[in-house]
């Protein structure tokens, strides 16, 4: 039998006499859609930062696909096939839409490489920038691109952190309030989109 992609038992998060998370338990299974819903406060994004390596809980276990993942740091989620969105856009305001995508891609030409401009190097990054293009028509916004994200109406810019977490190619993908602050319109396009996925 097949592990589920993530299973967390048990798990406990305190912040010194505040308990944040008491025990939570899931289990998700490959191409499966869950969503947590629970009022301000209720400890979503403390799961979403325990599962990701951000906090460490007191009690409870976190498996991906059988692997343990306590003690993961997070920039290590993404080589495992974990992508995650914040609450919080966490977009580059100096990098266009694209350059914002490649930040996201797990793959990485290699400095030197790049710093001589190798054709390996060269070969790679048009080859992530095929693949960043290919992810904004997918998600219908190819045409801002060349954009600078804080220029784009807001709904735009959940999008593009959404196409971000995509570059990393995940089979868990992590969205923490993707529909915050979306219309009613908006809210439906990304649930068609998450659908998709």
């Amino acid at each position: 039998m097949e592990q589920p992609t993530l299973d967390v038992a048990d798990l406990t998060v305190r912040f010194g006499g505040v308990l944040a998370l008491d025990g939570v338990s899931l289990k998700v299974e490959a191409n499966e859609i869950h969503g947590i819903i629970g009022p301000n406060g209720a400890g979503k994004t403390t799961l979403f930062n325990a599962v990701c390596g951000f906090l460490r809980p007191v009690a409870g276990t976190i498996r991906y696909r059988g692997k343990a993942l306590l003690g993961t740091a997070p920039h290590q989620l993404a080589s495992l096939g974990i992508a995650r969105t914040l609450q919080s856009l966490g977009l580059w305001p100096g990098l266009t839409v694209l350059e914002n995508l490649l930040v996201g891609s797990r793959v990485r030409p290699n400095f030197f490489a790049s710093l001589f401009a190798m054709p390996r190097a060269d070969r790679l990054e048009r080859r992530l920038c095929e693949q960043a293009i290919g992810v904004l028509e997918e998600l219908g916004i190819a045409s801002v691109a060349d954009a600078r994200p804080a220029g784009l109406p807001y709904g735009l810019q959940k999008r593009v952190i959404l196409a971000r977490a995509l570059m990393a190619e995940p089979e868990l993908l992590l969205l923490d309030e993707p529909a915050s602050g979306l219309s009613a319109g908006e809210i439906e396009r990304l649930a068609e989109l998450v659908g998709r996925l």
